[in-house]
C-alpha cells in the first residue's frame, strides 16, 4: 500500500488531483490507515491512476476518462477470461486418454484455425 504522497510523486498529478479521481468515481474508494486516516492506494489503484496522467499530458480531457477507465477493465476482464478458458482447453486436451495427453504442441500436422469472421490480409 503506497501513501497519497509518493503516489503523486511517481503518477504525476497532485494529491488534490488525486481526491478528485476519487471524488468522481474515477477511481475506487481508497482505502485509509486505521492509524493515521491517510489514503493508502494499492498496486492496481496506482496503475489505474497513472494511465489517466499520461492521457492528460496528452491533452485528453477529464470528461473522457471514466469512458476510457470503464473500457480498460472490460478488455483487462475480457482477456483474462480468454486466458483461463484457454488453461482450461490446455488442461482438457493433456488429461489422460484425450487425443493430445502428453503433447505440448498439438497433433502433428495440425494449424491454428483462424477465428470466425476473420479474413487474411
Amino acid at each position: 500500500m503506497v501513501a497519497t504522497q509518493e503516489v503523486a510523486r511517481r503518477s504525476g498529478p497532485p494529491e488534490a488531483t488525486l481526491r478528485y479521481y476519487e471524488r468522481i468515481g474515477l477511481i475506487a474508494p481508497v482505502p485509509r490507515d486505521e492509524s493515521s486516516g491517510h489514503r493508502r492506494y494499492d498496486p492496481d489503484t496506482v496503475r489505474t491512476i497513472e494511465a489517466p496522467a499520461c492521457l492528460r499530458t496528452a491533452g485528453m480531457g477529464i470528461d473522457a476518462l471514466p469512458a476510457y477507465i470503464r473500457s480498460k477493465a472490460i478488455a483487462e476482464r475480457a482477456a483474462w477470461d480468454h486466458a483461463a478458458a484457454v488453461g482450461a482447453d490446455l488442461a482438457v486436451s493433456r488429461s489422460p486418454g484425450s487425443s493430445g495427453a502428453g503433447s505440448r504442441s498439438g497433433p502433428t500436422g495440425s494449424r491454428p484455425q483462424k477465428p470466425p469472421g476473420r479474413t487474411s490480409r
